[in-house]
């Protein structure tokens, strides 16, 4: 304003100052309102009315008419009236209004403001208008990706399948799958992979079906897959088969590992540092008895601890045993109801120093801290060796973690350290170094409370039991210490130098 008065004043401008006063103040002609009174004015036009775009379907392109606040639903169908294309079929974009493809439920937004002279929105569209025709399962190729290797195997042998399927014998960790094609084309041993090693599926297979309907059932004597490393640091201490044909083989680092289908399934860790015992429980008697598949499939002990696996692997329970034993031998079994239980016995794995008093007290209040200490070692070993002499059971449910019952021994046997279990038959065998055989079986009343019974009960003449075995139903072998007399008049006695296995 002040440039203006004073170019007002000049003599030699006098037009200057009215041209520059009305391009300062200048007003709309038609309507007399200030510049941003007429832009504010033009921003509420383009927002109230509706926003122009251009449709884009391939190389074709439609006038389409967009509605601030309406659905993605109401927008598709006007762009199915323009192009065909049902609503189901749609996909459209646009990226100044709306992210992805537009949904059913998604309101427009306002229309921004355009600067200058306004260009219609892009939306984009993806579909097709022609119509599909169904057809039935039976007319619709086949892709060999979308079958399972017994179908593809089934194609592929035609009418000989149902024959080979027949004559099929599987042992779930040597074989694959049956319903594959078990000719992996080798003629000699190979390496499946960096844990198996064995000889060719084929081989295998027929060896296998071979034995089956020959005359001569026994084992061949050759070596057909190793599983695992032979470099391995640790050792393997104990294996077992489960019901399904898996192997879970148990080291002396903790690891255990399951086996099948010539690849290890599964590497879980020991709660122990070191693994000892491996056991697998009978068949569950239906899923939802031990909590909907989620069954009790094997125990391991070690190092002080019992901890059960479900078949895949998977944890289920941890019970610890007493301080300073290890379990010495497990038994596993399933009672009438279906409970599954476990059984073992301990050894003493605590070590004392032979010179922990070789040092002889010199005066009473050392005499008196020797005698102390001599009390609490004894009170230990009388607590091991009772702990060595008791049988714990423990009996497991989804109903909750392990219940514990304790088997004492026998009055006549008090000094008898239990050395070996096994079940039979859902009833448990419990044998110790005296040549003791007890048969134990577990029922439940109406109120599901669980009631021991001693079914049998046997001694050999002075020989500790080292080891013994189910061979068929009510028939176990027993293996002994080896001595002068005749064990069992009515057995068959089979001498053997090691007697420590059956």
């Amino acid at each position: 304003k002040n440039r203006a008065v004073r170019r007002r004043s000049h003599p030699h401008h006098p037009e200057k100052p009215q041209t520059t006063a009305r391009r300062l103040g200048r007003r709309d002609d038609r309507t007399g309102a200030s510049p941003a009174a007429c832009q504010r004015q033009r921003n509420e036009t383009t927002i109230d009315e509706m926003a122009a775009a251009k449709l884009k379907w391939g190389k074709r392109a439609f006038d389409l008419v967009i509605e601030a606040g309406a659905d993605g639903e109401t927008l598709k169908q006007v762009v199915e009236s323009l192009t065909g294309v049902p609503t189901d079929r749609q996909k459209l974009l646009c990226t100044k209004l709306w992210k992805g493809a537009l949904k059913d439920d998604t309101v427009l937004p306002e229309f921004p403001p355009s600067k200058g002279k306004a260009k219609p929105f892009v939306v984009t569209l993806i579909g097709s208008a022609e119509k599909l025709i169904e057809k039935s399962l039976d007319e619709r190729p086949l892709f060999e990706e979308d079958l399972t290797q017994e179908e593809v195997w089934r194609l592929r042998r035609g009418q000989d399948a149902d024959a080979e399927m027949a004559d099929a014998v599987d042992i779930v960790a040597l074989q694959r799958e049956v319903g594959m094609d078990r000719d992996d084309g080798k003629a000699d041993a190979y390496q499946y992979n960096r844990l198996v090693t064995g000889l060719p599926q084929r081989q295998i297979n027929n060896t296998l079906v071979g034995r089956k309907n020959g005359p001569d059932p026994t084992l061949k004597g050759e070596e057909a897959m190793t599983l695992g490393m032979e470099l391995r640091r640790a050792y393997i201490a104990s294996i077992a088969v489960l019901p399904n044909g898996t192997v879970v083989s148990g080291s002396d680092d903790g690891h255990i590992h399951l086996w099948s289908r010539c690849q290890m399934l599964k590497d879980v860790r020991h709660a122990g540092s070191a693994v000892d015992l491996v056991a697998a429980f009978p068949p569950p008697v239906n899923t939802g008895t031990d909590g909907g598949g989620r069954h009790a499939a094997f125990v391991s002990s070690g190092a002080g601890s019992v901890c059960l696996w479900t078949e895949v692997g998977d944890p289920l329970a941890r019970v610890d045993v007493h301080p300073g034993t290890t379990p010495a031998s497990l038994a596993t079994g399933r009672m009438a109801g279906g409970t599954s239980y476990m059984a073992a016995c301990s050894r003493v794995t605590r070590q004392t120093d032979p010179g922990m008093f070789r040092l002889v007290p010199q005066n009473e209040a050392e005499r008196q801290r020797r005698r102390e200490a001599m009390d609490r070692e004894e009170a230990i070993a009388n607590q091991l060796a009772r702990e060595s002499r008791l049988v714990r059971v423990w009996f497991h449910s989804n109903a909750g973690p392990p219940v514990q019952e304790v088997v004492p021994p026998e009055s006549g046997n008090a000094s008898s350290a239990a050395t070996c279990l096994i079940d039979v038959d859902g009833m448990l065998v419990c044998a110790d170094e005296s040549g003791c055989l007890r048969l134990f079986e577990w029922t439940q009343d109406e109120h599901r409370a669980r009631h021991r019974h001693r079914r049998a009960y046997f001694q050999f003449r002075s020989r500790k039991v080292a080891c013994m075995e189910r061979i068929k139903k009510a028939t176990i072998a027993v293996s002994v210490l080896p001595g002068l007399d005749q064990v069992v008049q009515s057995a068959l006695q089979i001498n053997v130098s090691v007697p420590r296995g059956v």
